[in-house]
């Protein structure tokens, strides 16, 4: 049976899939990522689980996804966020010289919007991705095409800029969505709520250990911390969703990653941001949706892009 390996480098763990022509995940395997020790030692252990994975498949390439800037022709990873030890690292090369078999590199998050657009069929081939997690990530497809830019590093969502006089985000700006949707924005929010109402103290919201989480749940039991901290992110994540509307007429806009559980928190304030600035034709024509594939995004992107790459008259650009 033919089969695609997919690739997705955490700063953690890196999560491999063998996954079939439809898109479908036949197995699927976790190793660590020695983060530190550079990428050599990484795609050792990628190979290794791969081989395993693969067992009787015939396995006709290997897409990678990787959080950071990635240059797609080239194979190369810029710098990462989360892999200070892996700046430009030419991982196409590298990953060549485990596999012997054709080879696509791609930031992570483009690989889940392909993903997620590739489960969709028609319906997916104008789409938006949005990750929530500890940063904010995204990726465009447009008829059915991933969208890089003239650099490769189009969809770059969570630095879309929201509010300039916003808070300082990690990337060195001010007012961007990961600064307020990202799992650190969410929290910040939350203390700042707390020191407003005079709880700094006595909530326990404004403690330490706080995780993104536990302020969107606290919002669903209509605690008034959490509920002022998931307004304010999902107000600024409807102002980046409504620009991403009207910028590009998606048939969908799809919510992923860990923050991606606590969504119905934000949903009403996402919705009423969406009314107040998208064209009406629009918000009508997109569907605002949850991830179908979940933690595989990125994995069943990775593996269908390597699938499409080996096609030469079917390019993505």
């Amino acid at each position: 049976m033919r089969a695609w390996i997919g690739v997705d480098i955490g700063g953690t763990n890196i999560k491999i899939a063998a996954v079939s022509d439809d898109g479908r995940v036949l197995a699927r395997g976790l190793v660590e990522t020695p983060a530190g020790e550079g990428p050599a030692r990484a795609f050792g252990r990628i190979h290794d689980a791969a081989r395993y994975l693969a067992g009787r498949l015939s396995i006709g390439g290997v897409g990678i996804g990787c959080a950071g800037l990635i240059d797609v022709r080239r194979g190369i990873l810029h710098e990462s966020p989360n892999l200070p030890a892996w700046r430009n690292a030419p991982l196409a090369r590298i990953a060549r010289s485990h596999f012997r078999l054709p080879i696509v590199v791609e930031n992570d998050a483009t690989s889940a919007a392909f993903g997620e657009s590739f489960v969709r069929g028609e319906r997916g081939r104008d789409l938006v991705f949005i990750t929530l997690g500890t940063g904010v990530g995204g990726g465009i497809v447009a008829g059915g095409r991933v969208v890089r830019g003239v650099s490769g590093f189009a969809g770059e969502i969570g630095h879309l800029t929201v509010d300039p006089d916003g808070p300082r985000c990690r990337c060195g700006s001010r007012g961007c969505l990961e600064a307020y949707a990202g799992a650190y924005g969410i929290v910040r929010a939350a203390r700042e709520a707390a020191v407003a109402r005079g709880w700094k103290r006595a909530h326990r919201l404004s403690g330490r250990g706080v995780t993104a989480r536990d302020v969107l749940e606290a919002a669903r039991r209509g605690d008034a911390v959490g509920r002022a901290a998931a307004r304010e992110a999902g107000e600024h994540l409807g102002i980046a969703v409504a620009s991403m509307l009207n910028v590009l007429n998606p048939s969908a806009v799809v919510i992923g990653g860990g923050v991606a559980g606590g969504y119905d928190a934000l949903k009403p304030h996402v919705r009423r941001m969406i009314a107040r600035y998208a064209f009406a034709d629009t918000a009508r024509a997109a569907r605002i949706e949850p991830s179908r594939l979940g933690n595989d995004a990125a994995v069943v992107g990775a593996a269908m892009l390597a699938r499409l790459e080996t096609r030469p008259s079917r390019k993505t650009r």
